[in-house]
């Protein structure tokens, strides 16, 4: 069965934009954009909610369902659903936040 952090880890890799970082890393690029926040799960996953340029993982709650979904992550209600998303934005957050400290 797949994790939602094996779908967060997957997405953020397959998003990130190495020619846009290249000459650069991608810690650095972040520092540059959004490092004032400072360097937390909680403020990757804001860096990458607001659509940074270098990562640009799936943003749209619908979208968000629909990819979990592809892997077998379903949630029936709308509060499960929403739960769920948030779950999501704190995984991609976390699994950013690895590549980047």
């Amino acid at each position: 069965m797949t994790t939602i952090n094996q779908v967060a880890q997957q997405v953020v890799k397959d998003s990130i934009d190495w020619e846009y970082i290249a000459g650069t890393n991608l810690k650095e690029v972040y520092s540059t954009e959004y490092g004032h926040n400072g360097l937390t799960p909680k403020s990757c996953a804001d860096y990458l909610a607001g659509l940074p340029s270098v990562c640009t993982v799936p943003f749209m709650n619908h979208d968000i369902l629909q990819l979990l979904e592809q892997n077998g992550i379903t949630r029936r209600t709308e509060s499960a659903q929403s739960r769920l998303i948030d779950e999501y934005w704190k995984a991609v957050g976390h699994q950013f936040y690895r590549l980047v400290r």
